[in-house]
């Protein structure tokens, strides 16, 4: 039976979105199970490799770092661990992961991987068809963020306009230019996700000669504070807008990648709550199904989409 399991994904690098998957599998698990984290996979690999073998499961608790806009080496390197894992013995699970593969050639490598895995989720329809384009079937799920219990903002009143960016200047260019326009009574205020994001932040606070402090997110509750301290944002990571969604909070998306992209495109003009609701019971349904499997409950009833 499965009792130890280590965590795979962007972890160590201090990146809220990503250390909050980890924060949020941790807090679902029953206590039974020991996890352990693999840190900075990429930068590590020898240890990332040891901690497999000390382990009985490696899964991949969302996020997407199987793209291959930024880097061929990383993905390759990540797809590796799977071929390892398995090698060894290992039960890999794969849950509310994004797919942003275009390279044929790592779709063919990474097809072979993902026929062996114990379980496959994917958070959205984009990654659902990246993964059916090749033949691999995929539970549809959501990311694990829809899971949690978020308060509604969605009639708080503005009393500053917050940025989150990520990206490049241009990006807010013409949304900062609206918000000065519409909002001028109103201050800014800066927030970043990330010590990779502070350079853009300090040119936008230089560019606008503003006096404030860039606030670093590290935990779910700064987020929070963050929104109900501005109440109007300008916000460019993933977890940013789906957070803010959820929240109902007045947002403006700074869309910087195709995973922002895709997500503000599925829940464009349906219903919020509908929506939070859809996916919060897709989420729990395979975190359900995951933890049957852990059990060895290998007769679990889950259709595929």
């Amino acid at each position: 039976m499965i009792k130890k399991i280590l965590l795979a994904g962007y972890f160590g690098y201090g990146n809220f979105g990503d250390e909050l998957l980890v924060e949020i599998f941790k807090k679902r698990m029953p206590e039974n199970f020991k996890i352990d984290t693999a840190q900075k996979m990429a930068k590590q690999p020898l240890m990332t490799l040891s901690k497999i073998l000390k382990n009985d499961a490696f899964v991949f608790p969302g996020g997407s770092i199987f793209q291959d806009e930024t880097s061929l080496k990383s993905v390759f390197f990540y797809i590796l661990t799977i071929f390892f894992a398995l090698i060894s013995g290992k039960k890999v699970f794969l849950l509310d992961q994004g797919f942003e593969i275009t390279n044929k050639f790592v779709l063919k490598v990474l097809k072979i991987a993902l026929k062996k895995v114990k379980m496959l989720s994917v958070r959205d329809h984009v990654s659902f068809n990246i993964l059916k384009s090749i033949g691999i079937n995929a539970f549809l799920s959501a990311d694990p963020v829809f899971s949690l219990e978020l308060p509604d903002l969605e009639n708080i009143s503005p009393k500053a306009v917050g940025i989150i960016p990520r990206g490049n200047f241009l990006l807010l260019k013409e949304p900062l230019k609206e918000i000065q326009q519409n909002f001028s009574d109103l201050p800014l205020k800066i927030a970043i996700f990330s010590e990779k994001d502070r350079p853009l932040a300090e040119k936008i606070k230089k560019l606008l000669s503003l006096q404030t402090d860039i606030k670093k997110i590290s935990k779910l509750e700064d987020l929070i504070d963050f929104f109900k301290q501005t109440g109007l944002l300008l916000c460019a990571p993933y977890h940013a807008v789906v957070v803010a969604y959820i929240c109902g909070i007045n947002f403006r998306p700074l869309i910087y990648s195709k995973k922002v992209e895709s997500f503000l495109k599925y829940v464009e003009g349906k219903n919020r709550k509908k929506v939070c609701l859809e996916y919060k019971n897709l989420n729990c349904l395979n975190f359900n199904f995951f933890l049957n499997l852990l059990r060895g409950v290998e007769n679990a009833n889950f259709n595929k989409s």
